[in-house]
């Protein structure tokens, strides 16, 4: 599941889709506004929360499991909030080029420093990103967890 940024459409994955598309089922949206989508006369259907919402809608929708988000620009925490909500769905998390703001009423941001390739890495960086403990910053730091 590729989930895009600002100002970017889904047309921007044509490459990676055209490579992965053989070996695995690749779905990229738009949000509302965005690229070939509708445009919405509604304010609040352009906000981060909406276009959170829409994805799980559309995620429920499609029924998908052993998902892989691949996330860039503020498509990372439209895409997160999904992993936070329903970690035992998601079972990569790709981020690129993004960072961790809330869809909703939290602030945090994360770094991940070494990759891990296990469902707890999309539990637990899900986890910081929503975390109240420290709404300034969480850093999530690969090191301290694996010890």
């Amino acid at each position: 599941m590729f989930v895009h940024g600002n100002p970017a459409w889904s047309f921007e994955f044509r490459h990676p889709v055209r490579e992965l598309r053989s070996e695995f089922r690749c779905i990229a949206l738009d949000h509302i506004g965005f690229g070939l989508s509708s445009r919405s006369a509604r304010r609040e259907d352009h906000r981060p929360r909406s276009h959170a919402q829409r994805l799980a809608a559309l995620l429920d929708h499609l029924d998908l499991r052993d998902i892989t988000l691949f996330m860039n620009d503020w498509g990372g925490p439209i895409g997160l909030d999904f992993a936070r909500r329903h970690p035992e769905r998601v079972k990569r998390l790709v981020i690129a080029n993004t960072w961790c703001w809330p869809v909703a009423d939290t602030v945090c941001s994360f770094f991940i420093r070494r990759p891990r390739h296990d469902s707890t890495l999309v539990r637990d960086t899900a986890k910081a990103c929503a975390s109240r403990a420290n709404p300034r910053q969480v850093e999530f730091s690969m090191e301290e967890r694996e010890a």
